[in-house]
Parts: C-alpha cells; structure tokens; sequence
C-alpha cells in the first residue's frame, strides 16, 4: 500500500509531472537500491530477532527515503562480510508503525543492534561501515565486533587497532 501526501505545489522545487514522479519512484525502487537482507513484519520479529542465537542488526527504513538508499549498500556489504556470523534485516518502518513506535523509531534510517535478544546499540541515521563497526565496538562488545571485523572482507574494515585489513 502507498500513501501518498498532497501539498500545495508551491512546496515542490521543482515541480513535477505525475508521470516524472512515477519514473523517479521506479528508479528508487530498482533492486540495486533495495536491501535484499530479510525483510521482517511484526509478526516475524519476535522470532527472527529477540529468539535469535545470532547477533541480529535490524534497520528501520522505507522504500522512498533517499538517506535509506545510500545506508543499503553499506547494509548489504555488512550482510555479505557477517553471513552466518550476524543477521542483517530489516523493517519497514511505514508498514510496522507497532514495531516503529516499540523501539522509538523518530526517524529513518535506524539501525538497531541486538544480542541475544536485548537492544544494545542504536545507530540513527546514515553512517558508514567504519562508522557502524565503531559504534558496535565501543558499545562494549569488541571481542565480538573484532571477530567480525578479521573475518570481512575487502578493503577499508578497520582492526581492533584501527588499521586497515
């Protein structure tokens, strides 16, 4: 379901055609932009997240904010460096508004952080995957996050010293 919300055109800069949104929205939307993580509804929250074994990184986000399309890839790296080590998931934080307003979530991207079923760190708004990987660390868990880390791949993850790999 899509809502849309009508304000007076003097508030668009500029302003567009109904078929030029329809295009922007559908390049918005490709797959490229879009987290192929998990993607969880209240109903599967539970289970996936607070019952998980895992650590699980849970992101608040919606298909048409820009500031969640640029935290994506960054998410889907995280996805592929953690791979049964981590889960990486995410929310959409219109369609879960119970699960939005559990958790306190004022704005999008929010990242949440989880183990064993307990929140331990809230990451609001977009950040990096050095940003992110010092946030976890310096939440208390960096024998964990430095495990992670040494198992990433590519280049730019950061060492429990702050090298690079």
């Amino acid at each position: 379901m899509q809502c849309f919300i009508v304000t007076p055109a003097s508030w668009h800069r500029p302003c567009l055609s109904p078929s030029a949104v329809e295009q922007r929205n559908e390049k918005m939307n490709t797959s490229e932009n879009i987290i192929t993580t998990l993607q969880l509804t209240a109903a599967s929250f539970e289970a996936e997240v607070l019952k998980s074994k895992q650590p699980v990184l849970v992101v608040f986000t919606a298909p048409w904010s820009r500031p969640c399309q640029v935290l994506a890839p960054i998410l889907q790296e995280l996805a592929r460096d953690w791979a049964g080590k981590v889960k990486v998931v995410s929310v959409n934080a219109d369609d879960s508004l119970d699960l939005s307003l559990c958790y306190d979530i004022q704005s999008i991207p929010t990242v949440l952080y989880f183990v064993e079923g307990k929140l331990r760190v809230q990451i609001v708004g977009t950040a990096t995957k050095d940003a992110i990987l010092a946030k976890l660390k310096g939440s208390g868990f960096a024998d964990h996050i430095d495990t992670l880390v040494k198992g990433a791949s590519g280049a730019g993850a950061t060492t429990s010293k702050g090298g690079l790999i």
